[in-house]
């Protein structure tokens, strides 16, 4: 072969390899329930400048299984989901272009919103839930205890959504897993309140309320409550997207009762239920270290 025939042959090699196309196959399952997602859009996007080689998408068929082609060689692609209420799991791997298919991988979705935020999932619907009331804290008469209690009374069932037979709570965020608690919420006789201001001896609501975290006895007897949460009843997804979090904790994980979600330092609080909306709010309940008389 003559040396000036050579630049033209590594050309064309290079031209040939440029050209070559990938394809990938998978199988999207959901991730609490182990079943097919069909009929959605799935898309490989390559870190490219080359437009003829950024995005390919396919769409799942009745089984959840997919096949994206067309992928482009040296290029790396990221799997995504094509509706954002879902997010695929962190051990979904990157896909290298230009490869054949060697068989299809099961790729879990999970579901929820990308936004932060409190909600309820059951049978594929995520319903949102809104903070019920501001926290208000006051200090037990002739103690040092305090207690935080809804500033609104909840009157009725419509102030305690329920967390659906069969379903979920979810919470969505890091911030929001690592800063919301799940306490009993526990209708409790009038409390006496240490003074708040000058010229009284003692103030309180005016009669029975819901107390977060606490059983009052008396007017000023208490016992600190928490729950145990069955951690088997919890699952915990992490996404391939470091943004995208959930927790799912199952209608069953908790006694049955009322509870609110509220952080430590949160002023507003959520109000949920768990299960038989007569079951006493504090059954199951555990009593904390901090009881008092």
């Amino acid at each position: 072969m003559k040396a000036a025939a050579l630049p033209a042959v590594v050309a064309a090699l290079g031209l040939l390899t440029a050209c070559t196309k990938g394809s990938f196959e998978g199988k999207l399952v959901n991730g609490l329930t182990g079943e097919p997602i069909p009929e959605m859009r799935v898309l490989l996007k390559g870190e490219t400048t080359d437009f003829t080689c950024q995005v390919f998408e396919a769409t799942t068929d009745a089984s959840g299984s997919f096949k994206v082609e067309g992928t482009c060689a040296d290029i790396s692609y990221a799997l995504e989901p094509g509706d954002e209420a879902y997010f695929l799991d962190k051990s979904t791997g990157a896909v290298t272009g230009g490869e054949p298919s060697t068989g299809a991988v099961e790729v879990k979705a999970w579901q929820a919103p990308k936004g932060a935020g409190v909600y309820t999932l059951k049978d594929g619907e995520l319903k949102s839930l809104r903070t019920f009331a501001d926290v208000k804290a006051a200090t037990i008469l002739d103690t040092e205890q305090k207690v935080r209690y809804p500033e609104t009374q909840p009157k009725d069932d419509k102030s305690w959504p329920p967390v659906p037979e069969g379903g979920y709570l979810v919470l969505v965020g890091k911030t929001t897993i690592d800063r919301l608690q799940l306490l009993p919420a526990i209708q409790s006789p009038e409390i006496k309140f240490a003074p708040d201001r000058e010229g009284i001896t003692h103030w309180s609501l005016g009669g029975p309320w819901y107390y977060i975290g606490i059983e009052m006895t008396s007017e000023t007897e208490f016992a600190e409550k928490t729950v145990q949460i069955d951690a088997a009843k919890v699952v915990n997804a992490d996404g391939a997207d470091e943004s995208r979090v959930a927790q799912y904790i199952q209608a069953d994980a908790v006694p049955d009762g009322k509870y609110a979600l509220v952080g430590p330092e949160d002023r507003r609080t959520y109000l949920i239920r768990f299960g038989d909306a007569a079951a006493a709010p504090a059954e199951g309940a555990e009593a904390g270290e901090g009881e008092g008389g």
